[in-house]
């Protein structure tokens, strides 16, 4: 296993910045003690994580790590045990918790938010990084097999996975909730990404049992979806939030990711 220091110097040299180097080798360590820990059947990836792994562009690389448990409590002596097979997984780490886990209630979502550190002997201090971690509660929605290639091994760490298609239409849902006020607007450049990855059956099963269907979203069919959309798209201050070369890792236009998403989602009706 090569150290934390070997595997942020090789990042590095790959175009990722610092930070997201130092990110990436925790995100590593934990997918990795995942697998080990034999994890995979009690947990989904979700996410930023996810998106890294699908694009394998460093212009998408995440800071955070997002998690559902499967069949697994979310109490806090859960979560305690949860970390502390990781860090028996990869004994060349210490891996811990730092301070205990924080509630967190927005919209339909409920969870914990954890930070773990990950240390060895090649790095002077340990690198944190924040986890937040929720519930698979909808059978319906599969998970997928995933891969995750890691920093430290030459074998990936074999996991589930939100497939591209619930992805995308999380990442609808959040935009059609929120409107032109959306302050995540990375997720439209990612919604773009994905068109041309989709299955169009599976998408639209997923559209309609998490937008058209769901209680919280004034969203009921493909007609309303689409002009809310342009109403979105038309507006000024989104539009502006778009332009923002922080958040276009595609580094293509805005109208062309625009028009990429809505063409694709015309042809769904």
């Amino acid at each position: 296993m090569k150290s934390l220091k070997e595997q942020i110097d090789s990042l590095i040299s790959e175009g990722y910045s610092t930070d997201a180097a130092r990110a990436k080798v925790v995100h590593d360590a934990v997918l990795w003690a995942m697998h080990k820990s034999g994890f995979k059947a009690n947990s989904t990836i979700k996410g930023g994580v996810v998106m890294s792994s699908l694009t394998g562009d460093v212009r998408r690389a995440t800071m955070d790590m997002d998690i559902d448990f499967i069949h697994y409590s979310l109490a806090e002596k859960s979560v305690e045990r949860f970390v502390a097979k990781l860090a028996k997984a990869i004994p060349q780490l210490t891996l811990k918790m730092v301070g205990k886990p924080i509630e967190l209630k927005h919209e339909d979502y409920r969870g914990k938010r954890i930070y773990l550190m990950v240390k060895d002997s090649s790095i002077m201090r340990a690198i944190r990084t924040k986890v937040d971690i929720g519930v698979h509660k909808r059978e319906e929605i599969e998970q997928v097999e995933f891969a995750f290639d890691v920093s430290a091994e030459n074998s990936p760490a074999e996991l589930l996975a939100n497939s591209p298609e619930q992805i995308f239409s999380e990442k609808l849902l959040s935009l059609l909730r929120h409107g032109a006020l959306s302050n995540r607007p990375k997720d439209v450049f990612d919604m773009c990404y994905l068109v041309e990855r989709l299955d169009r059956a599976r998408l639209a099963g997923y559209i309609k049992a998490l937008i058209y269907e769901n209680k919280r979203c004034r969203v009921t069919n493909h007609e309303t979806m689409m002009k809310m959309l342009q109403a979105i798209f038309s507006t000024r201050t989104f539009v502006g939030k778009l332009k923002n070369s922080r958040v276009n890792w595609l580094e293509i236009s805005s109208d062309e990711v625009i028009t990429a998403i809505v063409s694709f989602l015309e042809t769904l009706n």
